[in-house]
């Protein structure tokens, strides 16, 4: 019982941690084609982007600040970059005796960039560097 324990908290950390990656790379790639791409263009990209995360698209489709920080930071959304690494995190407290001490430093890290970060400090440094951080992390 103890083993499938663990193994169950590993393999939710893992999962929290890829989609946190999955969606930093996504979000980093649409803010590039962005600039590249007309209105119409970038709304197929969003309802791509949605459905690909299978996520309702959300009304305000107009502001790349505001889907970012839907995906981001948004304490209401299970699927926010800032909510899949808590709870990544709290399932790598669970096990923290059988992962190693680096592993639970860069994911402390991790939570704890992101809860002294908000959306206005990640856009008007750089989200490509804030969207590194996290596939970094």
């Amino acid at each position: 019982m103890m083993l499938s324990r663990v193994a169950e908290s590993l393999y939710w950390m893992a999962r929290y941690l890829e989609r946190a990656e999955h969606i930093a790379r996504l979000l980093d790639v649409m803010l590039d084609l962005r600039l590249e791409q007309t209105e119409s263009a970038h709304q197929k990209t969003l309802e791509n982007l949605f459905a690909c995360l299978q996520l309702p698209l959300p009304e305000y489709t107009k502001s790349a600040k505001k889907i970012a920080y839907r995906l981001v930071f948004d304490p209401e959304s299970n699927s926010s970059i800032r909510n899949l690494i808590a709870n990544a995190r709290e399932n790598a407290r669970q096990v923290r005796e059988q992962i190693s001490s680096e592993m639970w430093e860069q994911i402390n890290r991790l939570y704890l960039e992101l809860k002294t970060t908000d959306i206005d400090k990640m856009w008007d440094a750089q989200p490509h560097e804030f969207f590194q951080m996290v596939k970094d992390g």
